[in-house]
């Protein structure tokens, strides 16, 4: 891990105690539905990226720090074709402004890291990790790469009930390293589930 990934990975981790500080720090009172902020979701899609496509995977949880405003935590697996593999950890925010009979649209951007591994004699390497690779020793059939990733995107939250959601979304991860990127678009269906009570029926939650 370089300085770039080691700076943003300490900002990850400072960013998710600040929300959680916030989230701890702030008083409800009595009978406020606001005052079970967390969600939990398991995802699965497809992704796509270069001329490889494949599925995805993982789950999330989330504080819903106001009516408009969350924060999610993500772990995501991807398949990249034969031979190649990635694992996402991303932070988001997710922002909800409005709301209509149980339909709740979102944007979303955030920050994270971005694993892709390689089978050498199984995968092809794509350019942008193939001008990276100075030498590989004999013996050697697998190589790895760690690097930051922003995340923008949206979707929306279609509630079922009070408290479950299914969730559709679409999302542009973009990789960077060297002033280079590689972008993984995903479209995924999250189920997820809501500790607070979600209107319904009615114009806003």
């Amino acid at each position: 891990m370089n300085i770039t990934d080691r700076r943003l990975a300490s900002l990850v981790v400072l960013f998710s105690l600040w929300v959680s500080g916030t989230a701890f720090a702030q008083t409800t009172p009595a009978g406020n539905p606001w005052s079970h902020g967390t969600t939990l979701n398991v995802f699965s899609g497809v992704s796509s990226a270069s001329s490889e496509r494949g599925a995805i995977a993982g789950a999330a949880v989330g504080w819903e720090l106001n009516r408009w405003l969350a924060v999610e935590g993500i772990g995501s697996w991807l398949d990249r074709g034969t031979g190649a593999d990635a694992f996402a950890a991303d932070l988001k925010a997710i922002i909800s402004p409005v709301s209509v009979r149980g339909v709740v649209p979102f944007a979303q951007a955030g920050i994270g890291m971005y694993r892709a591994a390689f089978q050498l004699s199984r995968a092809e390497l794509p350019d942008f990790y193939r001008s990276r690779v100075v030498a590989i020793g004999p013996g050697v059939d697998s190589i790895t790469f760690t690097d930051p990733s922003f995340i923008v995107g949206g979707g929306a939250n279609l509630f079922v009930t009070p408290h479950v959601a299914i969730r559709p979304d679409i999302q542009a991860t973009i990789v960077r390293r060297d002033s280079r990127s590689y972008v993984v678009t995903t479209v995924a269906v999250h189920l997820a589930y809501h500790f607070e009570t979600h209107q319904v029926t009615e114009g806003h939650r």
